[in-house]
């Protein structure tokens, strides 16, 4: 709703409208793995890697799709640049994705935490990170 108040709003202007899609801690700016927030997957990552989270329903061969945040950011500076120098007024619509190019299935998510986080274990770890993923509609049994 806000992106079509916007558009009517901005005729005659150089504008731009960045779309990512699920923002992910940093890749490699300002270090890896980087995160203000917990929204969105950073809540089930810290989950996994404390190893609070031992098991996790998913689709079995979805494709997730996350963009790291200095992407994100990256992109957002471009495309100001780039919406700027326009020589007339134009509205830039810009998505910020990776699934075509780098697909990200969720059946892997919770095997890539664990490897990670075994390798670089929390501080403040509760238990041994492990999380076994479940594709089932009924009800699971918890596992170890």
């Amino acid at each position: 709703m806000a992106e079509r108040v916007f558009k009517k709003r901005a005729v005659g202007l150089r504008a731009a409208i960045v779309r990512p899609s699920i923002i992910v801690a940093a890749k490699d700016e300002p270090f890896p793995g980087w995160t203000d927030s917990l929204a969105a997957a950073g809540g089930l990552t810290l989950s996994i890697c404390i190893g609070l989270l031992k098991q996790i329903r998913l689709m079995d061969n979805g494709i997730i799709d996350m963009i790291p945040a200095d992407f994100c950011s990256n992109l957002i500076l471009v495309t100001a640049a780039f919406t700027g120098l326009s020589p007339e007024p134009v509205l830039n619509i810009v998505h910020s994705s990776s699934s075509q190019q780098n697909p990200l299935i969720s059946a892997d998510i919770p095997d890539m935490q664990v490897e990670y986080s075994c390798y670089n274990p929390w501080y403040r770890q509760v238990a041994r990170p492990s999380c076994a993923v479940s594709t089932s509609d009924l009800m699971f049994d918890a596992r170890d």
